[in-house]
């Protein structure tokens, strides 16, 4: 059985049991993971970039490259917010040894 539905002048058909629901429950659910899997990926990408641009050579590049790869996270999804201080978090504990020399080093 299907109901029809007047939405901005154009109509659409939409089947109120069976495999219709079931449909668009599983696309949603698949875009809403496709975003979780593309967090999952810039995030520890993100301090990969960072440690690699603190430790070798063309350090620039790869900071860029962090950059880059934060904001596509953050395009994705909101969580990815949060990189930026793990960053920075990140940077002082196990790369600079304090917030001073941190900032000092990174921005001459």
């Amino acid at each position: 059985m299907a109901i029809h539905i007047r939405t901005l002048g154009c109509q659409r058909e939409a089947v109120d049991e069976g495999v219709g629901g079931a449909l668009v429950r599983v696309s949603v659910t698949d875009i809403v993971q496709r975003a979780v899997s593309l967090v999952g990926l810039c995030y520890p990408l993100t301090l990969y970039c960072l440690l690699r641009g603190a430790t070798g050579a063309r350090g620039t590049a790869w900071y860029a490259a962090g950059v880059e790869t934060c904001a596509m996270g953050m395009a994705s999804k909101e969580v990815m917010v949060t990189a930026p201080v793990v960053a920075f978090l990140f940077d002082r504990t196990f790369i600079a040894g304090s917030f001073k020399k941190g900032l000092r080093l990174r921005w001459r």
